[in-house]
């Protein structure tokens, strides 16, 4: 699909990213976009920390598990694009990590938490 100044508009991104947002927001009560960054996240090859970019490069290299199946081998090729997948997954992992404690601890304290999908796991 082509914008009204007739060049390319990234569809694919934006409804990528727009679902994230929507995903954060009512499951999670939060927008993750604005919480992190990469300062906070201390990452070395990832540079943007948004969520949805975030997870473009950890199915990217879920994608590349599949089409590389030798680990040990492929990091030995490429290994800044093998750490560039690491750190997104731990990146994901830290975040999500974080979430969860943030709301036990409010919960604990007797905070008032909204209701919505991490309040009920």
């Amino acid at each position: 699909p082509y914008a009204g100044g007739k060049r390319q508009a990234p569809m694919k991104e934006a409804f990528h990213e727009a679902a994230l947002d929507v995903i954060s927001k009512v499951a999670f009560s939060s927008d993750f976009d604005k919480e992190w960054s990469s300062r906070r996240l201390g990452l070395k090859y990832i540079a943007d920390t948004k969520l949805h970019h975030l997870t473009l490069i950890c199915f990217k290299g879920v994608m590349r598990s599949f089409t590389f199946p030798i680990k040990r081998l492929f990091t030995l090729i490429h290994p800044q694009e093998a750490e560039m997948y690491h750190e997104a997954i731990l990146a994901m992992r830290r975040i999500g990590r974080d979430c969860i404690e943030k709301r036990i601890k409010a919960v604990t304290s007797g905070e008032e938490v909204p209701n919505d999908i991490l309040t009920q796991m």
